[in-house]
């Protein structure tokens, strides 16, 4: 019995070689697309999972109101870690992380710039349980200067990782570092990544005591039996326990004091496994996802597939009709309902099992494209995954039974004269249920096609915008420090440097491709530190957190700032005692014009000291535009700069870099030369947009190209139809161009009539998705409106064919039986 059914479903394939083609590929693509969402899907919410216990752990984080400004920080005072674990018997063990991301670590004459060096605690691997390869995990941290290096750290420097035992290694300032470990690398699928492992204990840094420097990132290990709520209940006593002397003396007020003015200061515990898609902090050591990414993804998966779905169930109902005479000769043979149930339904399936096979085959083919656009490294890993498999074949069961139910139930319960009399009447029964799959269908794309366009206006608008300097054509070259440093890391001379400095930058700008240099802590883009600021004779209660970074003379002009009032910090002048402020702090804190004639001063200063402000800048995008530009000031510093920003001519790029380099290399032959373009780097803000719009773009098209190739199908079909039709109307003197409006006002007014309903959809979408912008471009009705006759005018196409195909029939040829 199988074999009969095998093959009549083979004969079936062979004499619409066509339609089942189309109804193959067009399932294979959505499933392909389907596949890729659900592997980047299951990735994203594979995060951390690799620790054990990952359920346990927790990241402390800051949420507060200091001076009228909110206050949401990944990074927690020094002293917390410590508190936590004498405190709370909750908390089994809680170790602090301090990321640098410029480390030169030698080994002979091998160097290297370690972009992910960490600081942390002795106890750090009872947090986190990092497979050691090499050494021992309980006292690998213990000893000051002792480093842990990762698998493909210690290949780099020792070529063979087992042989790093015991290793030393020179870091930055000349100090001997022991190898005493070697570990895993971090997955891929980890909010944070690591390099080398140093403990904390080895850094000099005198923060220790004070709670509210947020530098340091901390993780408690929970109790088993311990609930989260009950232990950030306790927080509030522990601050006021610890943190209320640095409260009142940063704020000037009592823990009491501040919460009744609107202030707040407080801890909050954040599950290791949710950081990744629903952390936003600031402060975050690597750019995260987002939870409504997953959401979207997921919705698009399910629309897809939805389209080729209904591609599938349209194609097979608009067969129905052409098969209803087979159906009605076999019951006259004897064939049961029962068996010609069975019969299109195994059709159906084996149909959509071909499809899920082509698309796992065009799923491995094309899957290095696919990592490189969502920058991923996904497998398909049919054993690690060992749902795959079957869900594939349950799924292509579920899709056969679906779209098989409607011939199988609908066509076998007719009695054989009817339909032997009737075959064509009844396959336009079903004209109404294909209506609307098609509406279905392209509502759907329309409603993608909408929303992608929309974010790539949002990204344009990001790339476009005036951000109030110019972010092009800029070489960051790291390690400014380094430039008047000896050898072993000590300043030539602390009245000299400076001389050095300004050498360095005059040798550069003898370079006529070279217009300016200048010197740096922080680049726009970055986390900013912050303090609390106030205007000189303001009250208490007006004081403002405010960020802040430091500068030199030429970065005014390097960045193409905009100085609205006084001056810069000016070279020629012996003493700089003063501040520039932007915009917004100047409204902040509540300063009137001249702004130059204000001072600012710090909270509880009991010596007076006033800082004068010298100028004030035009605001600036210096953090992303999700954000709303926040108060800022600059400091003047010359030594310590962090980074060497040079503003080059476009042209003749390459050629500038190597002058920059030997530059570089006659100064500080002992220090790598490293450099990124900062638009590059800046531009990196938005990598998620960029990924997101990449993937929604190629989605969006995808299915439009599904539904119309279900379109091409079912125009095939109409016209085939018809053609009778078509030809008792040509013969009563209609036009080929009254023959090819009759048959694609029909469509039309379908892909009409989805343009109407996905419009509000797509504008409520829209605009919800745009809300996470503090800068957005409009929600226009030119964007719909292209929308709507970019689909109809890819629909028309999509049917073009086969409606001109039947306009120039000759009608002798269809009428020749009649």
């Amino acid at each position: 019995m199988l074999r009969s059914y095998f093959k009549i479903t083979w004969r079936n394939i062979k004499r619409h070689r066509a339609h089942t083609l189309i109804n193959v590929f067009g399932l294979a693509i959505g499933i392909l697309c389907c596949f890729y969402i659900l592997l980047y899907i299951l990735d994203e919410l594979s995060y951390e999972k690799h620790y054990a216990n990952a359920d346990r752990i927790y990241r402390v984080a800051v949420h507060g109101i200091l001076g009228n400004q909110d206050l949401n920080t990944a990074q927690t005072p020094s002293p917390l870690s410590r508190t936590l674990k004498q405190e709370f018997p909750e908390v089994t063990a809680a170790t602090r992380l301090q990321h640098t991301p410029n480390m030169l670590v030698r080994f002979g004459d091998r160097v290297f710039n370690e972009t992910n060096f960490m600081w942390v605690d002795s106890n750090f691997f009872d947090v986190f349980a990092i497979p050691m390869v090499y050494g021992d995990p309980k006292t690998a941290l213990k000893d000051d200067h002792t480093v842990v290096l990762t698998l493909s750290n210690a290949r780099k420097y020792f070529d063979d990782p087992a042989t790093a035992i015991g290793q030393i290694v020179t870091f930055e300032d000349g100090t001997p570092y022991r190898v005493s470990g070697v570990v895993e690398d971090a997955p891929q699928n980890s909010h944070f990544h690591y390099g080398m492992l140093c403990p904390l204990s080895s850094w000099e840094w005198n923060w220790e005591e004070f709670w509210l420097n947020n530098f340091m990132h901390t993780y408690i290990l929970m109790h088993e039996k311990a609930a989260t709520p009950e232990l950030e209940v306790k927080f509030p006593a522990m601050i006021r326990k610890y943190a209320a002397e640095h409260i009142q003396r940063a704020t000037g007020m009592t823990v009491d004091e501040m919460e009744a003015s609107g202030g707040k200061f407080s801890f909050f515990l954040q599950p290791l496994t949710s950081i990744h898609l629903h952390s936003h902090l600031d402060g975050e050591l690597e750019a995260n996802s987002d939870i409504r990414y997953i959401y979207i993804f997921a919705i698009t998966a399910l629309f897809i597939l939805f389209i080729a779905c209904i591609n599938f169930m349209n194609l097979s109902t608009s067969q129905s009709a052409g098969r209803s005479r087979e159906v009605g000769i076999r019951k006259v043979l004897g064939s049961s309902k029962n068996r010609l149930i069975r019969q299109f339904m195994i059709e159906s399936m084996l149909i959509c099992m071909l499809a899920v096979v082509i698309a796992l085959i065009m799923a491995q083919l094309l899957l290095p494209y696919f990592n490189n656009i969502t920058d991923k490294n996904l497998s398909i890993g049919f054993f690690t995954h060992w749902y795959l498999l079957p869900g594939m074949l349950l799924f292509s069961v579920a899709i056969g039974i679906l779209a098989g139910a409607y011939p199988a139930f609908f066509l076998s319960s007719f009695r054989p004269v009817i339909v032997l009399k009737e075959s064509l009447s009844l396959g336009l029964k079903g004209r109404s249920l294909r209506s609307l799959l098609v509406v279905f269908q392209f509502t759907i794309s329309i409603i993608l096609f909408i929303t992608t366009f929309m974010l790539a206006k949002q990204l344009h608008y990001i790339q476009n915008k005036r951000l109030g300097f110019e972010k092009e054509n800029i070489v960051i070259v790291k390690r400014g420090w380094a430039i008047g440093q000896n050898p072993d890391g000590t300043f030539i001379d602390t009245g000299d440097n400076p001389l050095v400095i300004d050498a360095f930058k005059a040798d550069l700008k003898r370079n006529p491709q070279i217009l300016s240099v200048a010197g740096c802590t922080q680049l726009p883009g970055e986390n900013f530190p912050n303090t609390v600021l106030l205007a000189a004779g303001a009250s208490e209660d007006d004081q403002h957190q405010v960020n802040y970074f430091a500068v030199d003379y030429d970065f005014l002009e390097t960045f193409q700032l905009e100085l609205l009032e006084g001056r810069f910090f000016d070279r020629e002048m012996s003493y700089h005692p003063g501040l520039i402020i932007n915009e917004t702090a100047a409204k902040i804190l509540g300063l009137k014009q001249p702004y130059t004639e204000q001072y600012l001063t710090f909270p509880d200063n009991e010596e007076g000291h006033l800082i004068p402000i010298l100028g004030m800048l035009k605001d600036f995008h210096y953090e992303s535009l999700h954000k709303v530009i926040q108060p800022l000031i600059l400091d003047l510093r010359v030594l310590n700069r962090t980074y060497l920003c040079v503003r080059i001519r476009p042209e003749n790029v390459a050629e500038t870099i190597k002058y920059i380099e030997q530059t570089w290399l006659d100064f500080i032959p002992y220090k790598p030369f490293e450099y990124y373009f900062f638009d590059e780097s800046y531009d990196n803000l938005y990598k998620a947009e960029f990924r997101t719009g990449r993937l929604f773009s190629i989605f969006s098209v995808l299915s439009i190209f599904i539904a119309c190739l279900g379109l091409f199908a079912l125009a095939s079909f109409t016209t085939e139809r018809r053609i009778r039709e078509i030809g008792i109307r040509k013969t009563l003197g209609a036009s080929a161009s009254g023959i090819l409006l009759l048959i694609t006002r029909e469509f039309a007014r379908l892909v009409i009539i989805a343009n109407i309903i996905a419009w509000p959809i797509a504008w409520f979408i829209s605009k919800k998705s745009l809300q996470e912008y503090a800068y957005r471009t409009n929600i226009s009705w030119t964007t719909f409106l292209f929308a709507g006759l970019a689909a109809l005018a890819i629909a028309m196409i999509a049917v073009s064919y086969h409606s001109l195909k039947a306009a120039a029939t000759n009608p002798a040829r269809t009428l020749k039986y009649e």
